[in-house]
Parts: C-alpha cells; sequence; structure tokens
C-alpha cells in the first residue's frame, strides 16, 4: 500500500507539472525515475503475492488440521477420564474385597464348628436326624466337612434328573415301622371290628410321620448319598 500511495502522489505532481507549469515542482526527469524505481518496487511485491498467497493457504491448512488433532486429543482425553473413573471405582471395590480377604483369612471359621451350631439350633425346630441313626451312635447326625465334599452340594449338577427321579422313589416308599402300623390298622379293620377314633387319630399321626420321615430322607439324600 505505501509503494501505491507513492505512485500515486509521483503521478499527480508529473501531472501538475504538465499542465499547470508548476516550477515549484521537480523536475519531470527526477519524477519520470522516482517513478520508474516505485514501479519496480511494485513489480517486485507483486511477484511475492503468489507465494504469499501459498503460505496463507498452507497456514490455513495446518491450523484446520491442528483443530481437527485438537478435537481427537479432547475425545481422547474425555475417554481418558471415563476410564479414570471407572478404574478407581473398580480399585476401591477391589480394595474393599482384599481387605475382607484378609479380616477372612485372619479370622479362620472350621465348617465343622458351623455345622455343629447349625445342628444346635435345628434341635428347636424339631429336625430329625438320618433315618440310619440311632441314640449311641458313633457316628454325627449331621453330615461332615469331608462328607459335603464329595456330596452333591459340591459336585456340578449333572445328573439332576436322575436324582430328582430317585429321590422321588424314595418319597414313594413307606418306612418300616410305618408300614408295620399302617398294616396293623388295615388289619384291625379286616377283623369285622369297626375302626376306633384313637385307631383313627393313630393313623393320621403314622402317616405325618411318614411324610416327615420321607422329606427327611429326600434332604439327606441330595446332601450325603449321591
Amino acid at each position: 500500500m505505501e509503494s501505491v500511495d507513492d505512485l500515486d502522489a509521483i503521478i499527480k505532481q508529473m501531472i501538475a507539472f504538465l499542465l499547470e507549469q508548476d516550477r515549484t515542482c521537480e523536475s519531470l526527469a527526477s519524477l519520470s525515475e522516482a517513478f520508474r524505481r516505485k514501479q519496480q518496487q511494485l513489480k517486485l511485491l507483486l511477484s511475492k503475492v503468489r507465494a504469499h498467497r501459498e503460505r496463507e493457504q498452507t497456514i490455513a491448512k495446518l491450523e484446520r488440521a491442528v483443530k481437527a488433532r485438537d478435537d481427537v486429543i479432547e475425545n481422547i482425553q474425555n475417554k481418558l477420564h471415563i476410564a479414570e473413573t471407572a478404574l478407581t471405582g473398580a480399585i476401591y471395590q477391589a480394595g474393599i474385597k482384599i481387605k475382607a480377604v484378609h479380616q477372612a483369612e485372619a479370622k479362620k471359621v472350621n465348617s465343622e464348628h458351623v455345622i455343629r451350631f447349625a445342628n444346635q439350633i435345628s434341635k428347636s425346630y424339631s429336625v430329625a436326624a438320618p433315618l440310619f441313626w440311632r441314640l449311641g451312635d458313633a457316628s454325627r447326625p449331621f453330615p461332615t466337612e469331608v462328607e459335603l465334599r464329595v456330596s452333591s452340594l459340591a459336585a456340578p449338577r449333572v445328573n439332576a434328573p436322575t436324582t430328582t427321579t430317585a429321590a422321588l422313589s424314595l418319597l414313594r416308599q413307606p418306612s418300616a415301622s410305618t408300614s408295620g402300623l399302617l398294616r396293623g390298622a388295615v388289619g384291625g379293620t379286616g377283623t369285622g371290628r369297626g375302626t376306633s377314633p384313637l385307631a383313627a387319630s393313630f393313623s393320621a399321626a403314622a402317616m405325618q410321620q411318614q411324610q416327615r420321615l420321607s422329606f427327611i430322607r429326600v434332604i439327606i439324600h441330595f446332601a450325603v448319598m449321591m
């Protein structure tokens, strides 16, 4: 812009010199030489315009690339922040679990004590021992840790339909004592004597005992015998 303004001023002086014969102005030769020098400077500047435009385009392209990279970095930063939050929560939960594991290892509880304590509690709720257990038997009326390890509770349930069928067959099998009591009740009825209310109540009690024993037999069968 400065060269253009200088050229404009020189041209005005040259026109004033030619038209008005203004002697105060510089000579025409000096004005022409100044005009020629400014014209050369302007041509030199115009020759640099293309390179300047290319440089401006390169700068704009680089600015767009930098902006795109900034967006990518911002996206990655957001994802890293989310991952950091999730990882912090996971580490906190893992610390709680590790603390619980250390407490469990420091205060170990024998499983037999738990089973024995459960057996003591079950006495108040009329839970019977296995059918084959009698008073004075050396074995305990509850499964030991070894028996629980080899039972179906610790093994994968692969033969579930077979065990269910076996359990149902056990339910259908009456116990020996109950069968004898029922046979006695039926035999009394078949002799022609009428069934007394005492015999009827005794028969109902025998049926309840049979159902209870069958249910206990199924539980023991699932827990120990399989």
